[in-house]
């Protein structure tokens, strides 16, 4: 997995629920004449809040247009970086979805939006 690191600008970001009932974070990003999508992420408190820091911003209104530097690969971004250092803190995907997947609870979008158990 061969990776590169890029000028992005960033693109809308928006929650929405999915076909299943996830409620996911979503977005793009517009580098060397591409444009790539933040993969759709369950949307906890953890992550929303990595990629507002990385960005330096306080909302996800005022993420479109500013730029960070992307680390990507064809398939997958895996790190969002400030533009300068003291705009934000660097943003690693990949030691987020391990962090994730030891610490997240394991419960379905169903018990998410009623409180109850399926």
């Amino acid at each position: 997995m061969e990776t590169e690191r890029s000028l992005a600008k960033c693109g809308d970001f928006d929650l929405m629920i999915e076909d299943h009932g996830w409620l996911i974070i979503r977005g793009d990003f517009d580098y060397d004449g591409t444009s790539q999508g933040f993969t759709p992420y369950f949307a906890d408190p953890s992550i929303i809040m990595r990629l507002l820091r990385a960005i330096g911003v306080d909302s996800l209104n005022d993420i479109e247009g500013k730029s960070c530097w992307v680390t990507h690969t064809n398939d997958e971004i895996t790190k969002i970086e400030p533009l300068h250092k003291k705009e934000g803190e660097t943003f690693d995907i990949l030691a987020w979805k391990k962090w994730a997947k030891e610490r997240l609870p394991k419960i379905s979008p169903s018990e998410y939006m009623t409180g109850k158990k399926p």
